[in-house]
C-alpha cells in the first residue's frame, strides 16, 4: 500500500485494519484478478471486442467497460463474457473456517 493509499483512507474514515475492510479488498482483488485473466486469454487468442460483444449481444462499449479494471460486475456477465471468449468458470461456495 502506498502512502498515498494510506493518507487516502484516513481522509474518506477507512479503517485499513478493519477485517471486514480487509475481506471486502481481497474481494475486490480476487475479481479484478479473474477479469484480467479472461482478458488476457481474450488478446492472446486474438478475439475482438466486437465478436465478443457479438456473442454476449451487447454493445462494444459494454465490453470495454467490462474490460476496465475498477468496476463491479456481477457474477451472470461474467460467466457471459467468459462464454463468449470460449472458457467456463467454476463457482463454488464454502464455509470460512471460524
Amino acid at each position: 500500500m502506498t502512502p498515498f493509499d494510506t493518507d487516502l483512507s484516513k481522509l474518506l474514515g477507512i479503517d485499513l485494519d478493519d477485517p471486514d475492510i480487509q475481506a471486502a479488498a481481497h474481494d475486490a482483488d480476487t475479481v479484478m484478478s479473474l477479469i484480467s485473466q479472461l482478458v488476457r486469454y481474450r488478446i492472446a487468442c486474438r478475439i475482438t471486442l466486437e465478436e465478443v460483444a457479438h456473442h454476449m449481444q451487447a454493445p462494444v462499449s459494454f465490453v470495454a467497460d467490462f474490460e476496465r479494471l475498477g468496476g463491479d460486475p456481477t457474477l451472470s456477465v461474467i460467466l457471459c463474457y467468459a462464454r463468449a471468449i470460449g472458457m467456463t468458470i467454476t463457482v463454488g461456495a464454502k464455509v470460512d473456517a471460524a
